[in-house]
């Protein structure tokens, strides 16, 4: 049922010029990254959606978290490392823990510039 229901407000997502112009309302503004960056099933629309919420997050006008964890989704859609440690992911000994990381000696400064705390939560 849920992602079914994802699935459904990613089409409506990817339909709409909703990208091409974020709205300003907070709750609006959540559930459109909230669908984004759930929409695994769909990368070309994380894509959109990253490079949606880049120039608000580097102007500091949007939740800067909003890009970090979207980039760190479609990093790992792709088979990067993530950037911002956002991302869980099962283990080679079926652990779930941080999905790769790029070098981690500036991580905790992007995390803290992009309103996160400076280490990612383990699980």
């Amino acid at each position: 049922m849920w992602c079914e229901a994802v699935k459904a407000n990613a089409e409506y997502v990817r339909s709409s010029d909703i990208l091409s112009n974020l709205p300003d309302d907070p709750t609006t503004l959540y559930g459109i990254w909230y669908t984004s960056q759930h929409a695994d099933h769909d990368l070309d629309l994380q894509r959109l959606a990253l490079e949606a919420f880049r120039p608000y997050a580097e102007s500091g006008s949007r939740p800067s978290m909003y890009y970090a964890y979207l980039y760190d989704r479609v990093a790992i859609g792709e088979g990067r490392s993530q950037r911002y440690g956002t991302q869980s992911c099962f283990q080679a000994d079926d652990r779930f823990d941080l999905c790769p990381l790029e070098d981690g000696m500036e991580m905790a400064e992007r995390r803290i510039r992009s309103g996160l705390s400076p280490t990612p939560r383990r699980r």
